[in-house]
């Protein structure tokens, strides 16, 4: 740990600036590594006096299926794979929704969120914009298309959804199933079943950035935030119990199946 570690831009965490360079005629490339700590001022200097020729870059070989791009020790990773992945086990699952606007979109009470969305819906695009604080639209995300979809799904408060927005933390949220609509990403093809019957879902996070010990596995009934739902380090996925037939149609109760692997029952 450097305790006065710097990035060289006036970037947040988690963000990359990267500068690429692409030469036709090379049909093969290596991947080189290097962590370089500490003060905004040192790193400058260490950058001034070097290139990537002259710099102790350590070669990666990034492989299926993580394709890690920092060193990675793999001396057990063929004990590892013998495992049974929740992806394996669990075939239909994804992470959970993401809203692209919270402040809009989640919202302590049934009353509230129906308040929202009648008032949203109702207003000119712009006005609907200031109010709410939405800012500019982004590629997946854009008021006037989550007015179009409120209006055109026809407001009812049967879509008005419980929704594990953090731990222990439950909230409400308007739920269409319409990807860039008035939530930009609802991943219907997975949150229908929590929706459609009765169900229980495993919710955790394929890889942590928390050094301290491992915790992040929850059990809910209902919609989870992807973002914030058990940590907000990592993308929070879902893997339902039970699955229903029926298409995608929203509350159209089908017939259950457990959503377990044939590979895995076999197994068990």
């Amino acid at each position: 740990d450097v305790p006065d570690d710097v990035n060289v831009f006036d970037i947040e965490q988690g963000v990359a600036v990267g500068l690429f360079r692409r030469l036709p005629a090379r049909s093969k490339t290596t991947i080189r590594h290097m962590d370089l700590w500490g003060s905004r001022e040192s790193k400058y200097a260490y950058l001034q006096a070097h290139t990537h020729a002259n710099s102790d870059l350590e070669c990666l070989t990034p492989n299926s299926p993580f394709y890690f791009f920092v060193p990675w020790d793999e001396t057990n990773r063929q004990e590892y794979e013998t495992g049974w992945s929740l992806s394996r086990v669990f075939p239909m699952n994804s992470v959970g929704i993401v809203t692209a606007r919270d402040s809009l979109s989640v919202h302590y009470s049934k009353s509230e969120v129906w308040r929202t969305v009648q008032d949203f819906s109702s207003l000119p695009t712009e006005e609907a914009r200031q109010k709410y604080s939405l800012g500019k639209d982004v590629q997946s995300w854009k008021v006037h298309l989550a007015q179009k979809d409120l209006r055109e799904t026809g407001l009812t408060r049967k879509l008005i959804k419980p929704i594990l927005y953090r731990p222990f933390d439950v909230r409400f949220t308007y739920y269409t199933g319409t990807s860039g609509g008035f939530i930009c990403r609802p991943l219907h093809r997975v949150m229908r079943h929590m929706l459609t019957g009765e169900n229980m879902g495993l919710v955790t996070i394929r890889r942590s950035r928390d050094p301290g010990e491992w915790r992040y596995a929850f059990v809910t009934s209902m919609l989870i935030a992807g973002a914030t739902s058990i940590t907000s380090l990592d993308m929070n996925y879902l893997y339902p119990l039970y699955t229903y037939a029926g298409g995608n149609e929203l509350l159209t109760k089908g017939k259950r199946e457990a959503n377990l692997s044939h590979e895995f029952t076999d197994y068990l």
